[in-house]
Order: structure tokens, then sequence, then C-alpha cells
């Protein structure tokens, strides 16, 4: 409500207390047949002037540059719709301003807005300076679509690509540069794919994202998201241990190779996908860049891992192997 997030009473209790008329945007499964809906998130906001785009640059203070999608007024007066803003900027004052993303139960502040990011700013426009004022109201981030290509195959749960827009907007109208800070590359630009299968993505391929910019996974989807990249290993490891397994055995013709092989390679994938997903966040949460240090922990752990593990199931098996 106004930003503020709440789970079941505790939401309701907010709504109850705002004025009639205010607004509300729901999102979940509709039942035709019923007339109804099992909202997934409702979110419900007093009128404001709200403004839509992406941040292409931003200071330090929190004044965000915006390209606009569209600025809706408060008063019911006439939407500014994306060709009326062609080629103007609007300036985001949002110093002071709440900040909240999606499903994320927590305030956030104006440095979790990245450029690139497309946002939802409420607050007081003035058409004629072309800012908006967030000081009473806040800014939203709902997810945000980038295309460009990869620059290589995934790894660790990171995909490096080059980006050629951010929705609909060309890159380089983009200003990375933070007073003196380059927060980040485009040509080199850095994705946390989580536990998204993208491991058929190759250099050069071109590449759709639609994700959060700049921000971590929810904290409430974080073991979530582990225990779903373990069961993702343990069906890789299924599959591949099992044609390895029998490749081993039709190989040598001793089926305790194969087992050992299979096991070997069931083992060390459920390990990559427990620490695929892991790693990363531990990093984010000790307040370091995942994206610079989640590769080479993640390298080392998983191949060291897989010599322990074929080694330890042939040391296992030695008197079945000689």
């Amino acid at each position: 409500m106004n930003g503020q997030p709440a789970l079941g009473a505790a939401g309701f209790a907010l709504v109850s207390g705002q004025p009639l008329k205010s607004a509300v945007l729901a999102q979940g499964a509709i039942d035709v047949a019923n007339r109804s809906m099992t909202a997934k998130s409702v979110e419900a906001w007093v009128q404001k002037d709200i403004v839509h785009g992406h941040v292409t640059g931003r200071d330090a203070a929190g004044n965000l540059t915006v390209k606009g999608l569209s600025v809706d007024f408060a008063n019911g007066g006439t939407t500014l719709t994306a060709t009326a803003l062609l080629n103007q900027t609007i300036t985001v004052q949002a110093a002071s301003a709440k900040v909240y993303e999606r499903f994320v139960p927590s305030q956030l502040d104006h440095n979790a807005v990245g450029v690139g990011a497309r946002i939802f700013a409420r607050g007081t426009f003035n058409q004629g300076t072309m800012t908006l004022d967030c000081s009473q109201g806040h800014v939203y981030l709902p997810e945000t679509g980038i295309f460009g290509f990869a620059n290589q195959a995934p790894s660790g749960g990171l995909l490096n690509m080059k980006v050629a827009r951010f929705g609909r907007r060309p890159v380089a109208g983009f200003n990375f540069t933070v007073g003196t800070t380059v927060t980040a590359d485009p040509d080199n630009y850095i994705v946390n794919t989580g536990t998204l299968n993208i491991g058929a993505v190759a250099s050069g391929a071109p590449v759709v994202i639609r994700g959060l910019v700049m921000r971590e996974i929810p904290p409430r989807k974080v073991w979530r998201l582990i225990a779903k990249e373990t069961a993702i290993g343990v069906m890789n490891g299924v599959i591949i241990g099992g044609v390895t397994a029998l490749a081993a055995i039709l190989w040598h013709g001793n089926p305790f190779l194969g087992l050992v092989v299979g096991l070997a390679m069931l083992t060390n994938l459920i390990i990559a996908g427990i620490t695929g997903a892991a790693i990363p966040l531990a990093m984010k949460a000790a307040g370091l860049d995942p994206a610079q240090c989640s590769n080479i922990i993640l390298t080392t752990f998983t191949d060291v891992m897989g010599f322990l593990t074929l080694l330890g199931f042939a040391a296992l098996f030695e008197n079945k192997l000689l």
C-alpha cells in the first residue's frame, strides 16, 4: 500500500484505512466462469502523478534521468504517451523516496535503482520543468527487459552479454557513470540467471532477458531456488550419469566401472547444482560482487569435488575394479 509491502491480513489492514477511489492493481489468475480472480499480488496507492520509463542515467545524490514511456496525472489530466515524450528527458528526484522491488518485503533506498532499470515513480510532476518530486512518493522496480548477445556460454549461474537495448531503447542512450564510478559495462554486462536452464545458450547467440536490474534474488526465494537447482542437478545426474555408466560398461565390460562412473557423475552434478545457486547468493550476502568472485570459486569447488567423488567411489569398489 503506497509502496509499503505487507502480506495477508496486514495488507488488508493497510488498504482499509485508505480513502475511496485509491488506485488498485491486481495480478493473478482469472476464473472467467465465476467472474473472479485469485490474486498473486495486489498493489494500491493514493493517486499521485506517475512516471513510467527507463533510467538512462543518475547521480550519486539520487536524481534519476528518465526517458519516459508515459506520464499519468493524478487529477485525471491527459496522459503523456511515449510519442508525446519522444526525445524528452524527465528528472525524477528520488533522494528521499521510498524504493520497493516487486515481491521483496523490505524498503530500499535510491541506491537500489540502477541505470537501465524500468521504473514506476509516483510523486508530483511539473510539466514545465519535466521533473517529478518523489519526496512524498516512492519508486517501484518491476522487471526490466534486456536484449543483446551472449559473449560466451553461461557459467556458474552467470551470463556475460553485450547489451543492445533496454526495453526498446538502444544502449547508446544510457550513461553508466555515476559520479566518477562506472557501474556497468554494456559490452560485458553480467546477468545473474539464478536457476534458469540456459545451458544451450552459446557465444554470439541473441538473448532476451527479463528480470530485475542491479538487484538480488528476493530473500524468501533463496531456499526455493537452491532446492530447484538441486532437483535439476539430480535429473541431469541421473540422465548423464546413466548414459556415461552404460558407455563405461560397454567399453570395459565391468559393471562396477559403470557404477563408479555413474555415481561420481550423479554426485558431482548434484553438488554443482547446489553450489551454482548457493555460492553467488553467499557472495551477495557477504557484500561481494558475485560476477567477479563466483566463477573461480565455483569452478574450483566442482573440479575438486569431481576428482574426489570419482576417486572416492573407485577406492570404495577397488576390489571389484582390479
